[in-house]
């Protein structure tokens, strides 16, 4: 039923009273008393409407929302990154400014449910919460540890009568990025020279995945790189050489990225992809997965101008630099060809047998 632009309390305002009655006649009793059912038939305790504050609060959390017809202003959110990437499937919770909380989980297109109001008001906060399911899809920090919620401040989101039941207002998350600076480009250089056009890169103060993505991980699927706050550094060319590893492995990701090899799509279907990879000299860059890559030319760079075995991820190919530069061979002869890329001498037909 469509909700009719009506103002008129009194049905809520009555439903309210009572419920403050019983709450206060009954003290802890009230939270395993039936209060009402809700539209489908099922009983609704009094613990699970003990902090509403409005009899229109009191109808939502009971599951009844046809029942309340003074609520003539409402509104939906979209949820979006800057790169337009929906916040699909997110638990969130939304804080209004008269001091209701509304919750949900947003749909496939980052969309919550509808809020409603009796007057405009401002959508002052949201927090969105990770699934304790929620996995990464693809990362290239050792130990990660579990996303935390996301807390962010909302300006100029009310709800509206206008449009009510179909308005929806999109929410771009803003995400603070930077360019590379001349020393982390001097580093790619060394494994990349002009390879990849280094002015197309950005590097994200902000999850690409958001809630789905833990603290120490990195993504690049197109082009750019997002690391968690916590990991962000304002320049990698003055970190530690574990740093200037993880740099160079991303940096892999995106000279792929440019090269038009599907990393989002790869990275989407992690089975069989293994960080680890086995040195042989009877092998080539492109024998090996997306990620294998990306671990075995930052070791290489780790070895050979760090000059530093210990920021190897793979520590036990410490004395086979030559071992690394024969697998490399064709890598270093054209940096630009797809034939380096993972499979990249086969054959195939794009996203259909991905190495």
């Amino acid at each position: 039923m469509a909700r009719h632009h009506v103002i008129s309390t009194t049905a809520c305002d009555v439903f309210f009273k009572l419920v403050a009655h019983q709450k206060k006649s009954l003290g802890a009793r009230f939270d395993s008393m039936i209060v009402t059912f809700s539209a489908d038939g099922q009983p609704v305790l009094g613990a699970t409407l003990r902090n509403a504050t409005s009899g229109c609060e009191l109808h939502r959390l009971a599951g009844q929302p046809d029942e309340c017809w003074c609520c003539g202003y409402d509104e939906q959110l979209e949820f979006v990154s800057q790169n337009k990437v929906p916040l699909a499937h997110a638990d969130y919770r939304l804080t209004l400014s008269n001091g209701e909380t509304w919750t949900g989980t947003t749909d496939a297109k980052g969309r919550t449910g509808r809020i409603a109001s009796k007057r405009e008001e401002q959508i002052t906060m949201v927090e969105f919460f990770p699934q304790e399911d929620s996995l990464p899809c693809c990362s290239a920090a050792p130990a990660p540890v579990a996303p935390t919620a996301i807390i962010l401040e909302l300006q100029d989101v009310k709800t509206t009568d206008k449009d009510i039941d179909t308005s929806v207002k999109q929410v771009k998350i803003d995400s603070i990025a930077r360019p590379l600076t001349q020393g982390e480009i001097d580093m790619a250089w060394m494994i990349f020279e002009d390879a990849v056009d280094y002015s197309k890169v950005k590097i994200h103060k902000r999850p690409y995945l958001w809630l789905f993505q833990p603290k120490n991980t990195a993504m690049t699927p197109n082009g750019e790189m997002y690391f968690h706050e916590s990991r962000f550094l304002d320049d990698f060319s003055n970190a530690d050489n574990t740093e200037r590893h993880w740099f160079i492995h991303e940096m892999v990701h995106v000279w792929q990225y440019q090269l038009k090899y599907p990393v989002a799509m790869r990275g989407a279907f992690r089975i069989g992809l293994d960080y680890k990879y086995v040195l042989s000299s009877q092998k080539k860059l492109a024998d090996y997965n997306m990620e294998a890559q990306g671990d075995l030319l930052a070791d290489y760079y780790a070895l050979k101008y760090l000059k530093d075995s210990s920021a190897m991820r793979q520590e036990q190919y410490a004395n086979d630099q030559a071992v690394y530069e024969e697998v490399l061979n064709d890598f270093f002869i054209n940096r630009k060809s797809e034939k380096n890329l993972p499979g990249g001498y086969i054959e195939r037909t794009p996203l259909v047998d991905i190495p």
